[in-house]
This record gives C-alpha cells, structure tokens and sequence, in this order.
C-alpha cells in the first residue's frame, strides 16, 4: 500500500512537473506569437461594426491581411478573457492599424476605441460642384449630398473626420468655417472699398483666386480691380467668363471671342461691376486681398508666360504686355 501510494505520488510530481513545462513552452510560444510583427506593410484601416462576434473579427483580420492566422486572434481573445485582463473587448469604430502592428498592439487598439482620423485636403480655388465631387468620393464619409451648396460658401483647407460622419456634418463644417474666415477679413478691411457688404468681397476674393495662384501677386491683383470698380470700368476677368459658360476642363480651355461676347450673369467684360455669386471657394489669404489690396495705380495685367503676370497703368503698355505674352506662347515647344 505504501509502496503504490509512493508510486502515485512520483507520478503526480512527474505529471505536474510535465505539465508546468508545457504550459511555460506554451505560454513562451504564444508570447512570442502575439509579439511578432504583423504581416501588413503598410498602414491599414480596419473596421469593426457594433456587435461583431470574436470569430468574425478573427477572420476579418484575416482577411485583412493583418494577421497570419485567424486562430491567431481566438487564441488572444480567450487568453485575455481567463487572465488579468478579463474586461477586455474591442469598440465598434474605424482604427488605424500601423505598419507591422503586433497582434498585442492590434488587440490594445481595438479594446482601447479611440477611432481613426481620416483627413481631406480641398484646395484653394474649386467650385462648390467639384468639392461636393471629392466629398461624395471620400472614404469613411456617409449619407447623401445636400443639393444645394452656394458657390463660395464652402471653405478650402484641410479637415479631419471620423468613420460615419454624414457627408451633411462635413458641408456644415465647411460652411461654419468659411463664415468665421469671412467674418474676420471683414473686420480686418482696409478703408474705402467698392464693397457694401461681406458677400461682395467674397464674390471679389474668389476671382481673385482663380487669377492667381503666386501669393505675392494677389494683393496687386485686387488692386486693379479695385481701381477699376472705383473708375466704373468692367473687372474684364477670363475666369469670370469660364465659369459663365459652364467650361469643363478649366484649366485647359481657351477663351474665343464669342465667349468673350456670351450674354450671362458672370461675364465681366459684358456686365458692370461684380458677378452676382462668386466663382469659387476663395482661401483666406484671397480674403485678406480683397479686403487689403496693394496700393498701385495698375488698371491692367496679363499672363507674363512664366506662371506670373505683368501689371500695367495704360492700355498702351498693356497691349505691350499682351504682345510680349502672345510672342512666349510662340516660341514655346
């Protein structure tokens, strides 16, 4: 009796001692497994929806491409739930998962829930048209456009969101910033402007915008035409006439004479004074240029066939100018 009670208890040792080795194998495999960079070579956003189950996470993670093995995840799911962290869960939301992000480091993200910022950048200078283009594209933005978004109400800069935000809550942001911006070049006007209220400068900063885009140059082209409004003469401004014909490519196009000659609303060279809307989403400083022209006696300019502009005081060193300008668009290949 003694001697198998003796037996049974070697056993026991050897058993125990067995089992002690493997759970330390096991528990220095799975270290190294949750530890080991992720397979993804570059950033990802990953998405959990509201109410996923451990098993669909674990493949979409897979399928993802940020782990190797959806056993991978299970296994740390269940490892977190029976050790010290048993609060463990992951956050429904949008995450951005680094390049080589650990399974460790993927499972603290998830559980940690603080959402990614995703970022668009909308430059100086688009219409109303083509910034609810690259707002309807944007990824991580939901819902439907609002139909109608005033030309010029839409500020350009660069906005942060997060996944599911309404493509609505964007324009509002927009619109909520373009006032603010306004507001403040308002405040911050030079004395004696052609303007009666906040919207006519913003009519004038958006040509102004779309004449150039050399930041020196914009204070000297809101003052020619401010010169002009105060001498009664037409603002004669090409972008004016693109943007009545409803141009496509307007970057590429052309003006012809019957353009210059089409009868509409924006064509400077057949209306007086300003356009009835603006022509684009000016940025702040074609704000400040509108509100703070340069002091010149310049009446015209013209594209120097460089990217800048020549500035004129006559018409005869205008046609100069436009001479010179014609003769580079000559010898250019």
């Amino acid at each position: 009796m003694r001697r198998a009670f003796g037996l049974l208890a070697r056993m026991s040792a050897i058993l125990l001692i067995f089992l002690s080795a493997s759970l330390f194998i096991a528990h220095t495999l799975f270290t190294s497994l949750k530890q080991a960079d992720g397979p993804h070579i570059e950033n990802h956003y990953f998405l959990v929806k509201p109410g996923v189950q451990s098993d669909s996470l674990a493949r979409s993670l897979k399928q993802a491409g940020l782990i190797d093995k959806a056993w991978h995840y299970q296994a740390l799911h269940y490892w977190r739930q029976f050790s010290f962290t048993p609060d463990y869960m992951p956050k429904a939301g949008e995450y951005l998962i680094p390049v080589g992000a650990s399974l460790e480091a993927i499972a603290a993200i998830l559980h940690k829930g603080v959402p990614a910022q995703r970022r668009i950048t909308l430059p100086e200078g688009l219409t109303s048209k083509e910034i609810l283009a690259r707002l309807d594209t944007a990824p991580g933005l939901k819902g439907v456009l609002p139909k109608d978004v005033a030309e010029g109400s839409l500020y350009p800069d660069t906005y942060f969101y997060s996944y599911g935000m309404s493509k609505t809550q964007m324009i509002l942001r927009l619109q909520k910033k373009m006032e603010i911006e306004l507001a403040e070049a308002w405040a911050e006007r030079s004395d004696q402007l052609p303007y009666k209220t906040p919207q006519e400068a913003l009519i004038m900063a958006s040509i102004i915008e779309k004449e150039t885009g050399i930041s020196g140059e914009r204070g000297l082209v809101a003052s020619v035409f401010v010169n002009r409004l105060n001498k009664g003469m037409r603002l004669q401004s090409d972008p004016t006439v693109i943007y009545g014909i409803g141009a496509a490519d307007v970057k590429n196009y052309v003006i012809t004479k019957s353009d210059l000659q089409a009868l509409n609303a924006h064509n400077t060279y057949k209306i007086d004074g300003l356009p009835p809307t603006p022509i684009s989403n000016p940025g702040r400083a074609s704000l400040d240029a509108a509100l703070n022209p340069s002091k010149s006696d310049f009446l015209y300019f013209v594209a120097d066939g460089k990217g800048g502009h020549n500035f004129a005081k006559t018409l005869d060193a205008h046609n100069k100018n436009v001479r010179a300008y014609r003769q580079s668009l000559r010898t250019k290949p």
